[in-house]
């Protein structure tokens, strides 16, 4: 994921241009270049996905102090098993992510009103639908590909830009309406 420093909340916006994507795409290309990187990548991929579990069962644990003991002890054996299929997966992952070169990964974004956070971040995915085992296909419908949002800001934009009001408008007197 890319997360611009720029207050940002959407892709098909005003202030979001080629320039910017390109941006976006040229930091993420110059990161998968470097091996090194690449494996902290997918070192902290796997870190956040163990974390989410952690997190999850924190949320649902059941708090109920009369629980049966073995109840309880077999729900914390199902999370610890959960966390070791996670790294194991995440070790087969790493390895074939490893091998993977710019080009067999898709940077998208989820638009609004699909958007998951008020902000915007870009999703890296690889296309093999067969290495995406925590990122389904259910999300697929929520994901804008960059290349999409090149097109509108080469065809939606320059005939919009006429209709988007400045921030700060000059009265017919030339003074600012603020």
């Amino acid at each position: 994921m890319i997360i611009p420093r720029q207050r940002i909340h959407n892709v098909i916006a005003p202030d979001v241009d080629n320039v910017f994507l390109d941006k976006l795409k040229n930091y993420f290309h110059s990161t998968w270049s470097e091996p090194w990187k690449r494996e902290r990548i997918v070192d902290k991929a796997i870190e956040i996905a163990v974390e989410e579990a952690d997190r999850f069962y924190r949320k649902h644990m059941p708090v109920d102090p009369m629980m049966d003991e073995k109840k309880l002890t077999q729900i914390k054996v199902e999370h610890e098993e959960l966390k070791r299929v996670i790294k194991e997966d995440g070790a087969a992952m790493k390895i074939q992510y490893m091998d993977l070169e710019q080009s067999e990964f898709v940077i998208a974004f989820h638009v609004y009103p699909e958007n998951s956070v008020g902000h915007l971040h870009a999703h890296i995915l690889p296309c093999g639908s067969d290495l995406r085992k925590v990122s389904t296909g259910a999300n697929d419908r929520k994901n804008l590909p960059i290349e999409s949002a090149y097109k509108v800001n080469d065809q939606e934009k320059p005939a919009a830009k006429e209709w988007i009001r400045p921030h700060n408008p000059k009265s017919l007197t030339g003074k600012s309406a603020d």
